[in-house]
């Protein structure tokens, strides 16, 4: 990745994040490719589970999975661990990615190659740059807040804006707007 067509990538960040009508987000068979981003606050908020309702199996890369810092003893990491023990959160290996757009780290640079790799997969991202990469490329998304409303609207959980909040108050960014959608989404829950 990286050049396609003899385009360059460009740097422009999203600076408008929408969260799509949880009914269209997830396809019942689409695969997902995660990156660390959703990964960390949703272990860290107990909603790791979340993922493997959703989606069966989950694809992290190994960039992915460095960027984890399985080693660690930070809320979640036995979460990640377990997930990637049992199998639903599965290894995957991409071949050197190529010229990986400058401001976007190992990992997302990878997610991004994988879901180009993978047709029909969704890509689990919340990075503003790695989300807009993921559309001009045509590859289907899903972050944070449409994980929490998608399993909303299937009766996993029962409120939405309660979880948003306590990854913020952990640290993990969510922009005002993003909480704003999720709460209009999910009905205010």
């Amino acid at each position: 990745m990286g050049q396609e067509g003899g385009e360059k990538w460009t740097a422009a960040a999203d600076l408008q994040p929408t969260i799509p009508k949880s009914d269209r987000l997830l396809a019942a068979s689409a695969p997902g490719i995660a990156d660390a981003g959703p990964l960390i606050p949703l272990a860290g908020a107990g909603q790791l589970g979340l993922l493997k309702g959703l989606f069966g199996r989950v694809h992290v890369t190994l960039e992915v999975v460095e960027e984890l810092a399985l080693d660690g003893a930070k809320p979640g990491v036995q979460a990640l661990r377990s997930g990637l023990r049992a199998g639903w959160l599965a290894k995957l290996r991409i071949p050197q990615i190529v010229q990986a757009h400058p401001f976007l780290d190992a990992g997302e640079a990878s997610c991004l190659a994988a879901a180009s790799r993978h047709p029909g997969a969704r890509l689990i991202q919340d990075e503003r740059l790695g989300r807009r990469e993921a559309r001009r490329f045509g590859i289907a998304l899903i972050g944070t807040a449409g994980v929490l409303c998608a399993a909303k609207a299937r009766g996993m959980i029962g409120v939405v804006v309660p979880v948003l909040e306590q990854m913020r108050e952990a640290g993990y960014f969510l922009g005002s707007n993003v909480v704003e959608d999720a709460r209009r989404q999910a009905g205010a829950a």
